[in-house]
């Protein structure tokens, strides 16, 4: 996908170089992301969920500095382990498709994400983790995910 994504960025964008916003990229995701020569901007709090202010800024600049995508890490890895809640998903997937960028979930560990969502947001108290991982892939229109051998 990301070889996809940057191909299509600089056919668009002759001569610039498309930038990936995230909340913390996997090293898997980073290294796909600068092999296809885009680069990365972390748009995050120090808590590790994704800095509304910052992400809206730099969407804001997309024509100066197009933005090939928003990559959101379920759970950010960069912060150690920091899950996301669905309000902060939600509002992420509001301004991206409002400037037309599409989120993608680096998704390879979204089960812990699900269940801390299950665990602490009222809006699915009683719930069901089918539920919570329906609804939070809802907020996304790509994902990739990865294996790792130990």
């Amino acid at each position: 996908m990301f070889s996809a994504v940057g191909q299509a960025m600089k056919a668009k964008f002759p001569g610039r170089q498309a930038v990936v916003l995230s909340n913390g990229p996997s090293v898997t995701a980073k290294a796909h992301i600068l092999d296809n020569d885009m680069t990365i901007r972390p748009v995050r709090t120090a808590e590790g969920d994704v800095d509304i202010k910052q992400l809206e800024e730099a969407l804001a600049a997309g024509e100066a500095e197009p933005v090939a995508m928003v990559l959101l890490s379920l759970p950010c890895a960069r912060s150690a382990g920091h899950c996301l809640s669905m309000a902060n998903l939600r509002e992420v997937q509001q301004l991206a498709h409002k400037h037309g960028v599409p989120v993608v979930f680096d998704a390879h560990r979204f089960v812990f994400n699900a269940v801390h969502i299950l665990d602490t947001d009222p809006d699915f108290k009683g719930s069901n983790l089918r539920r919570v991982t329906a609804e939070l892939f809802k907020l996304c229109d790509a994902f990739v995910s990865h294996t790792r051998f130990a």
